[in-house]
């Protein structure tokens, strides 16, 4: 339904912690383009879904926007190179603590496309990313997950840490490590934080 009011191309529901964005789980998604929209901005920790995190407000990439390419000029690219021209992620559930978002997406930019961007289809749609947040905690979809969560935020606060000392770089180059290492071993960053942990007493780096 959100994509065909928003005239999308396809969708992802992508749960995570508000108060750690490096945690990742694409629960749902309409099309593997819709999952790679969604890992990109989870790799280079930045984009849609990060702001609406934050801000608990919808947000929005759009690769031929001068100002969202000035913003997130490497996003901006990927997604480019992806044949992505458009994502939206709306926070789902409850505002004061988003569970995630329903991230939207669309090949193109073209003026046909254009009838998810007046006010009452948006207001509509983040009226359903909430209503899908209370649906996928109802079903227990997330529950493991937020039982975690602080438990979680500690070990990958703690794994950036070791990864910032390790490698004498910044906090923000450690956390793209920390993600980047997650991706490649196909699981969270709450696993890749425990690795990197355990790695302390092993030869693994």
């Amino acid at each position: 339904m959100c994509v065909d009011l928003a005239a999308a191309d396809g969708a992802a529901l992508v749960v995570a912690a508000e108060d750690h964005p490096d945690t990742h789980q694409v629960v749902h998604a309409t099309d593997s383009v819709a999952v790679q929209a969604a890992d990109l901005g989870y790799i280079l920790g930045c984009g849609p879904h990060i702001e609406a995190m934050s801000t608990s407000n919808a947000c929005a990439v759009d690769v031929d926007d001068a100002a969202d390419r000035g913003r997130w000029p490497l996003l901006v690219d990927e997604l480019a190179v992806s044949g992505i021209g458009w994502v939206q992620a709306h926070p789902l559930g409850d505002h004061r603590a988003p569970l995630g978002t329903l991230q939207l997406y669309r090949r193109t930019r073209s003026p046909h496309r254009l009838a998810g961007d007046d006010r009452a289809t948006h207001t509509m749609i983040a009226q359903l990313a909430r209503m899908l947040g209370t649906g996928i905690v109802a079903a227990g979809v997330a529950a493991d997950m937020l039982i975690r969560r602080h438990q979680d935020s500690e070990a990958v606060n703690i794994a950036i840490g070791i990864l910032a000392a390790r490698h004498g770089c910044t906090v923000a180059v450690a956390s793209a490590l920390l993600r980047a290492g997650a991706y490649s071993r196909g699981h969270g960053s709450a696993g890749e934080a425990h690795r990197v942990i355990d790695s302390i007493n092993s030869v693994d780096p």
